[in-house]
């Protein structure tokens, strides 16, 4: 798959604005057993990053009725970006069973996310000001409002 130029120039955006991300396994969906080899060698190159791993049934952007998922919040950087473009190439690439699935960024020393993303239901939602509306716009990302 190409990737997608918007994808990458969004992830640098946000390296602008952004110090962790969190995104989640579905082991209501997966195991140990039938993680997929992709989703493993993420999980080691991200490992020096973890910030937090904890057991849930929601999350910034959905919720399970269900079993639980595990939830992991990483920093965000320069490395883990590269982490991200070694294993994506857009968004919808975050689901299960074979990567993670969804992602939240986090603003600077904040619980506010600036974008968090359902890639299997190719979901944004955004968190942004006037000022960042028309950076975005200017890197050529479109943005659909309700």
């Amino acid at each position: 798959m190409k990737r997608d130029n918007e994808y990458e120039a969004l992830l640098n955006y946000l390296l602008q604005k952004c110090d962790r991300f969190e995104t989640i396994i579905r082991t209501d969906i997966i195991s140990d057993e039938t993680t997929d080899d992709k989703l493993n060698q993420a999980l080691n190159e991200l490992q020096p990053f973890l910030v937090s791993k904890i057991q849930g049934t929601e999350w910034h952007v959905n919720e399970i009725s269900e079993g639980s998922v595990e939830i992991y919040t990483y920093q965000f950087n320069r490395k883990t970006l590269s982490i991200f473009l070694s294993y994506t190439d857009c968004f919808t690439d975050w689901q299960a069973p074979n990567f993670f699935e969804d992602i939240s960024f986090f603003r600077f020393n904040s619980n506010q996310y600036i974008l968090s993303v359902i890639g299997h239901e190719n979901l944004f939602f955004w968190q942004i000001d006037d000022a960042e509306y028309q950076d975005l716009q200017k890197l050529g990302i479109e943005l659909c409002l309700n």
